[in-house]
C-alpha cells in the first residue's frame, strides 16, 4: 500500500504501514498532517491526522484515534 504523508511542500510516500508508523513517530510528532492513498473503491481518498508520540494518530476534525493498520478499511466509516 503506497501512502503520501504531505505537510504543506514536503511529501514523503510510504510503502508500508511499517514505514509509514516509524516515519510519523520520528518525524511528524505534534503535527497535522495528510495522508493520501488509494481507497478500495479505487479512488483518491485523504485523511487529515494529528501525530501524537509514538506515532499514534488522531482525526484531526472528530478527534476519533486513528487505526492506521486498517487505514483503507476504515476511511469510510469515519469519513
Amino acid at each position: 500500500m503506497l501512502v503520501t504523508i504531505k505537510n504543506f511542500y514536503n511529501t514523503c510516500e510510504c510503502t508500508s504501514m511499517k514505514m509509514l508508523k516509524t516515519t510519523l513517530a520520528d518525524n511528524y510528532c505534534g503535527m497535522s498532517i495528510s495522508l493520501h492513498f488509494r481507497a478500495p473503491s479505487g479512488l483518491r481518498a485523504v485523511r487529515y491526522i494529528d501525530v501524537l508520540e509514538g506515532g499514534n494518530a488522531i482525526d484531526s476534525y472528530t478527534r476519533i484515534p486513528v487505526d492506521l493498520d486498517n487505514l483503507q478499511s476504515t476511511h469510510t466509516q469515519n469519513a
